[in-house]
């Protein structure tokens, strides 16, 4: 990790591109949840792993809301613009942090879009 003048700029950045990755953690773990669930049906396990799914399921739609990702998004721009604009954070360190937020901002939007179409009144259709 970078650590020179203006480092909490780079800290910062990475912060938000890390808080734009937890929809699409969650939705992977709820995935395997789903298919370790099928196919744990007949034994015990099935029933353990249910309360996980049903955590998830509840959590998804509110950290999918399409105010959570336009709030990062702006949060980004700011973060990314000062950062691009310091003199003292060498190139290198600029565009791999940039790069990183920016491919972790993408992810985000996808996965909300997928959220947006999965979940609808009546709950998720997987």
């Amino acid at each position: 990790m970078y650590d020179g003048p203006h480092a909490w700029l780079v800290r910062r950045n990475v912060l938000i591109a890390c808080v734009a990755l937890v929809p699409t953690f969650l939705e992977v773990i709820l995935y395997l949840l789903a298919l370790a669930g099928r196919l744990l049906a007949g034994a015990s396990l099935g029933d353990v792993v249910g309360l996980p799914l049903a955590i998830i399921g509840l959590l998804l739609p509110t950290v999918g809301f399409p105010y959570f990702a336009a709030f990062l998004f702006l949060l980004a721009c700011i973060y990314l613009c000062l950062l691009l604009r310091s003199q003292e954070i060498p190139p290198r360190v600029k565009k791999r942090t940039a790069i990183f937020v920016t491919g972790a901002l993408l992810l985000l939007f996808v996965t909300d879009g997928l959220i947006y179409l999965q979940y609808r009144p009546g709950g998720f259709r997987l």
